[in-house]
């Protein structure tokens, strides 16, 4: 019902009609969005390297074996996380625990770590905008989501944050592979800020301290020439990644943390093909 108003504060016709054609625009934006990554996690080879693929190097043998490192790189470095968290005083007290996942995608390949982290005592909660990859977890993790272990939620990731928020006294660990390098610089900013902030709201004197887990390109790994399986190349041509740099990284969480500093330390590498990555593990500075 579109609404007449003349007193003031209170919405015109014409404001009605604007905020209509908002809302209009965002549904048709996040529409769009959903669509081209579905059409990207639909591809021969999802998401391998499109200088490669472009070239005709990629097929079955190596996107297999560079899948099998890339996914083995998450489990090995993210288990190793969790188990010493685990360990940790105050752990037992307030189980379960749970982990927010920003972006399903292959699911099978960074989240291979999923079952262990439910044996360890966490619960976990996936968002995703693309409906291909919500029903490749619904598949292959399905096992612990009708056993209540594992909530999978489809939306764009500021939506769902609004409609189903993050507990910030029940949540320890925020993990994102190959996530906030999609987004534009202005996007970025926003959404990793705002995670920052759910961070910040840690309760004070918590024994467990929550992180922000990424697995993110770092400039200086990805310039100039490289070289894959003999066949030199001018360097790293990227899709749709932009590989920000620490300070961006981390200019981008502090951004709403009210003067609060924040730590992030390197603690692996893994190559994909001829790309670096980089398990980055961020909390707030003591």
């Amino acid at each position: 019902m579109i609404e007449f108003v003349l007193k003031g504060g209170e919405k015109t016709m014409g404001q009605s009609l604007r905020l209509a054609r908002e809302l209009d625009q965002t549904l048709l934006a996040v529409q769009q969005l959903e669509d081209y990554w579905n059409e990207k996690l639909s591809l021969q080879w999802p998401l391998s390297p499109r200088d490669l693929r472009g070239r005709g190097l990629i097929h079955y043998d190596n996107y297999k074996k560079q899948s099998g490192l890339f996914g083995a790189f998450c489990t090995i470095t993210m288990m190793k996380e969790l188990r010493s968290l685990a360990k940790e005083a105050g752990f037992e007290a307030k189980k379960p625990w749970w982990i927010e996942v920003c972006g399903i995608g292959l699911a099978s390949r960074d989240l291979r770590w999923l079952g262990s982290a439910v044996d360890v005592g966490f619960n976990l909660r996936a968002r995703d905008i693309s409906s291909v990859a919500i029903e490749r977890a619904r598949k292959v993790f399905h096992e612990y989501i009708s056993n209540d272990r594992l909530d999978v939620i489809a939306g764009e990731i500021e939506d769902t944050w609004e409609s189903i928020p993050i507990d910030p006294k029940k949540t320890v660990v925020y993990f994102a592979s190959q996530f906030f390098q999609i987004f534009s610089r202005k996007k970025m900013r926003k959404t990793l800020g705002h995670l920052g902030h759910i961070l910040g709201q840690c309760p004070k004197g918590s024994r467990i301290k929550p992180r922000i887990y990424l697995v993110h390109p770092l400039p200086e790994d990805n310039t100039g020439p490289k070289s894959w399986n003999g066949v030199d190349l001018p360097g790293v041509q990227w899709g749709d990644t932009t590989p920000y740099s620490l300070e961006e990284l981390r200019e981008a969480v502090e951004r709403q943390l009210e003067g609060k500093k924040v730590a992030i330390e390197a603690l692996s590498k893994q190559l994909f093909y001829h790309q670096t990555y980089t398990f980055l593990k961020i909390t707030i500075a003591s």
